[in-house]
């Protein structure tokens, strides 16, 4: 489960702050990727954080310019930086 929210203060970018909630495993790592362009999408990500599965949920936070962004996250168990599918592509 993924709760996204914002913060601004008065002359400084907003920030996008994530909470991450029922991690399941406690191995590998959880990839949290921003993406501001559409043809980039799961390509080239805007900004990008890698973080530890040793706790259930876990906070993150973005210092981002105003705008529309995908957000997306998935856990990479075998830390290979990949998000691995089968051969149906799930």
């Amino acid at each position: 489960t993924i709760l996204c929210t914002t913060t601004t203060s008065a002359g400084q970018q907003p920030f996008l702050h994530i909470e991450i909630v029922n991690i399941k495993e406690s191995s590998g790592q959880v990839v949290v990727a921003l993406y501001k362009d559409k043809a980039e999408w799961l390509k080239k990500p805007f900004r990008q954080l890698i973080i530890s599965t040793d706790a259930v949920s876990k906070k993150i936070s973005f210092s981002v310019p105003y705008g529309a962004y995908a957000v997306t996250v998935y856990q990479d168990t075998n830390r290979n930086g990949e998000l691995d599918s089968n051969f149906l592509g799930i």
